[in-house]
């Protein structure tokens, strides 16, 4: 029988539109005949949403109903988390399914919280004696006054997700980035990291009877951080994942 298997989605993070562009993905490539989905969508303001409330707010249209408190489906054998940012990659609805003694896919409470705070995360690495790049926590205001670093360096909210308020200083840049006045927690102080070309790559995974086939190739998920990367003339791929799960 097709295992029950609920996709969460939407969510309060400043990265909800991007969790619906990748719910919609993960639903389309999903074997129906193995696994039976039942959305669950998260408006911005953090009510769950029925089935039918679900299936609009996927669609980007309007769910039509603010939601009520965290509810899945009571045959939910596995849960899929799609959320973005906090609450859903910081360990939060980890731990609320870690409760509840529900399986779920991705990494657990203590890698996401670790994982979505960058300076924690790099004394993790420095740790166990992993080489990291330069970088320095410094606030919004000092970012916008002078180089914290010599360029190129990248500047962006160190606990947030993906691409959110990210800026890219170029060798050629003549000063300071200047930040855009609703930059996710500018009460928080700032990343400020030395430039470094590199490569990011996705790997599949199993958790219980869930299986995931890993991309073919390279694939980039940082949006509007992936358009200033080109423009600051550096070489980012975008590629589709053409598989489905199976």
């Amino acid at each position: 029988p097709a295992l029950p298997l609920a996709v969460l989605f939407g969510g309060p993070s400043e990265e909800h539109e991007i969790s619906l562009r990748s719910a919609r993905t993960v639903v389309e490539a999903l074997n129906p005949a193995r696994y039976e989905v039942r959305l669950v969508g998260i408006t911005r303001d953090g009510g769950w949403l029925g089935p039918e409330a679900s299936r609009r707010l996927l669609h980007g249209e309007d769910p039509g109903e603010a939601g009520g408190p965290p509810a899945l489906p009571a045959d939910t054998a596995c849960v899929f988390p799609v959320l973005h940012g906090p609450f859903g990659e910081d360990g939060t609805i980890q731990g609320i399914l870690e409760f509840l003694e529900i399986p779920y896919t991705h990494s657990g409470v203590l890698a996401s919280s670790l994982a979505m705070d960058k300076v924690r995360t790099k004394a993790v690495y420095q740790a166990v004696g992993l080489p990291v790049v330069d970088s320095v926590l410094v606030e919004k205001e000092a970012v916008m006054a002078s180089h914290q670093m010599a360029p190129p360096y990248v500047v962006k909210p160190y606990n947030e997700g993906s691409s959110v308020g990210v800026y890219i200083v170029t060798e050629a840049a003549n000063g300071p980035p200047t930040l855009e006045p609703d930059l996710p927690d500018v009460t928080h102080p700032l990343g400020a990291q030395a430039g470094q070309h590199g490569v990011q790559g996705a790997q599949g995974q199993v958790v219980g009877r869930l299986r995931l086939r890993p991309p073919r190739l390279v694939v980039c998920w940082a949006h509007r951080a992936a358009q200033r990367t080109q423009e600051a003339g550096l070489q980012v791929q975008l590629v589709e994942h053409p598989g489905r799960a199976r």
